[in-house]
């Protein structure tokens, strides 16, 4: 089986803030409830002015927005520079060939060759997996979004269905 996809660093860019989405959502609302849970009384009693109270939430969630907001800049910024560093050649037209033996995948003049029997790292989500060796700490991740749904349903059937048989 032979396939070939374009891997660029605005994908890895795209896939690292959507990554951040779920647990920003996640600190947006529990900052929101923690806020309307210390400020109760203060709604509720009369001696409080609502409106105030009001003002300070919207005042906390634009401070909290923005924190979120720089905190994903500066995870997005480190990842995509320590993933320069590791690899230097991981962009690019990669070109992945599955077989009996194993799956090679050639990108710039660089060949990484797993057998089925050193794979020791196999994580599969909703629209990626991901292969791994003990010795190649960076391993492969193969994107639904950046190869066709064809081949990508192909190759994870294909990877999955030989290291099923191999016992990884």
């Amino acid at each position: 089986m032979k396939i070939s996809y374009e891997w660029t660093r605005e994908d890895l860019k795209k896939k690292l803030k959507k990554k951040r989405f779920v647990p920003n959502m996640f600190l947006l609302l529990n900052g929101a409830f923690w806020y309307f849970f210390f400020t109760y009384y203060a709604i509720v009693w009369k001696e409080f002015d609502t409106f105030v109270v009001l003002l300070g939430f919207l005042f906390f969630f634009t401070i909290l927005a923005f924190s979120l907001y720089l905190m994903t800049y500066l995870y997005v910024f480190g990842r995509l520079r320590m993933n320069d560093k590791q690899t230097s050649k991981a962009y690019g037209t990669y070109y992945i060939e599955a077989d009996k033996e194993g799956i090679k995948s050639t990108i710039n003049d660089t060949v990484i060759y797993y057998k089925w029997e050193e794979i020791t790292k196999f994580k599969k989500k909703k629209k990626w997996f991901f292969i791994r060796t003990k010795k190649d700490k960076v391993g492969l991740l193969f994107s639904s979004d950046v190869i066709e749904k064809d081949d990508y349903n192909k190759l994870f059937s294909y990877v999955k269905k030989s290291l099923e048989s191999k016992e990884v």
